[in-house]
């Protein structure tokens, strides 16, 4: 996907979020529709979502990374209170060694934990975004429910909703082949 996009000169121009990030690009649409000609949403709607990660920024932030020597060890250390594999997965993409070789986060993760309550929250605006916009949800997943549609239609009136059948929450990851089909799809259809 990402050799399309750069094929077609299309990575400022198409703005791609899932969970935090989806609502990021939502914000970013409303805001400044002008930065973005069109919108790709995996498996997150505008609403205000109840908090449910505590379990994992506890894990994270108890967390001391300078006595860990591999990831391996993160991993291990991590799974006593995140049993997910898949969740530990996702969380260590986040995990880098800085120039000293030690490990550290590459996400700001204090900022993330000190606003996740605002995160969680609704999005709103005054005038919709027009522009093209797909939003992509897992049959398995209750991130974009059938009472979310109307505020959806509301604030992305141009929008689409594609249900995918064999994904959960994490779109990409549960089904990537289709979950690549239908992006490349969408895009194709906008140039």
């Amino acid at each position: 996907m990402k050799e399309f996009m750069q094929q077609h000169n299309l990575l400022s121009a198409f703005f791609l979020g899932h969970s935090m990030g989806g609502k990021t690009a939502m914000r970013l649409a409303l805001d400044d529709p002008q930065l973005v000609d069109a919108l790709i949403v995996a498996d997150i709607a505008p609403r205000k979502y109840p908090a449910h990660h505590d379990y994992i920024f506890d894990a994270i932030l108890g967390l001391e990374l300078q006595r860990f020597s591999s990831r391996k060890e993160v991993d291990q250390a991590l799974s006593a209170n995140i049993p997910s594999l898949a969740t530990r997965q996702l969380v260590m993409k986040n995990l880098a060694r800085d120039e000293s070789n030690a490990f550290r986060w590459k996400m700001n993760l204090e900022a993330i934990h000190g606003n996740y309550d605002t995160l969680n929250e609704a999005i709103s605006s005054d005038r919709p975004f027009e522009k093209p916009t797909l939003f992509i949800r897992g049959i398995k997943s209750s991130y974009i429910l059938p009472n979310d549609e109307p505020e959806i239609k509301n604030l992305f009136p141009s929008s689409g909703l594609t249900t995918m059948e064999n994904a959960g929450h994490w779109v990409h990851a549960d089904a990537p082949d289709e979950f690549t089909r239908i992006v490349l799809e969408f895009l194709e259809k906008q140039l």
